[in-house]
């Protein structure tokens, strides 16, 4: 749940997380956090109480819900999503990830590759291909002989911390969008949309401009 509604923590309504089978209120995580505001940390049953609604936010947005499965998917159409992605991870985009409890709120759970291996050839039948998207992609190898790209992390988003976060060369180009969750840059135009996501997108399609017109005036010059 707390990583959905980070990855989802938009200023405005959205049911992109819940992939059209609910919708997640503006600033979701503010929302779930809100529930813990004046709760005695030291009353279990209330901690407990204040928890089960904050993860609520996400799977309960319905509010009609009598219970729900943590370890589970919001909806079937989330469970359906997860299913493509969880196979996808299996086989190209192999990213097992860590808590340590100290820099997160987690209990501490180190990565397991044998674990993981064998959890994706229970499911899937196969073994991954650990450092297939590096080998396809180049992974940050490229960076030495690419351009045109503009890489746009949110500050909110917890994918971000694993993204390119320094423009590189004039081609190259970092952009930041503060108050940002996953690609919000790529979401439609919305009338609570930060300043400096209007900003971001408008570099991209400036970047996009340039790189075509630098095309055109290379092949009519060739």
């Amino acid at each position: 749940a707390w990583s959905s509604l980070a990855m989802g923590n938009y200023p405005y309504p959205s049911s992109y997380l819940l992939n059209g089978a609910g919708t997640l209120p503006a600033w979701p995580v503010r929302v779930a956090c809100s529930h813990f505001d004046g709760v005695n940390v030291q009353d279990n049953k209330a901690l407990l109480s204040a928890m089960r609604k904050a993860v609520g936010v996400y799977y309960n947005s319905s509010g009609e819900a009598p219970c729900f499965d943590f370890q589970g998917s919001a909806n079937n159409a989330t469970a359906e999503v997860n299913n493509h992605w969880d196979y996808q991870y299996c086989t190209e985009m192999f990213m097992p990830m860590s808590m340590d409890g100290v820099q997160d709120m987690f209990w501490a759970q180190p990565v397991d590759l044998q674990a993981e291996a064998e959890a994706c050839h229970q499911r899937w039948g196969l073994h991954p291909r650990t450092h297939w998207a590096a080998i396809e992609y180049g992974g940050h190898r490229i960076l030495s002989s690419a351009s045109n790209i503009v890489f746009s992390n949110g500050d909110l988003d917890p994918w971000a911390g694993t993204g390119v976060l320094e423009s590189l060369s004039p081609s190259l180009v970092f952009v930041e969008v503060k108050d940002g969750a996953h690609h919000l840059d790529l979401m439609f135009s919305h009338p609570l949309d930060p300043q400096s996501v209007q900003d971001a997108r408008k570099l991209e399609m400036e970047m996009c401009r340039q790189w075509i017109d630098s095309w055109y005036s290379a092949v009519v010059n060739s």
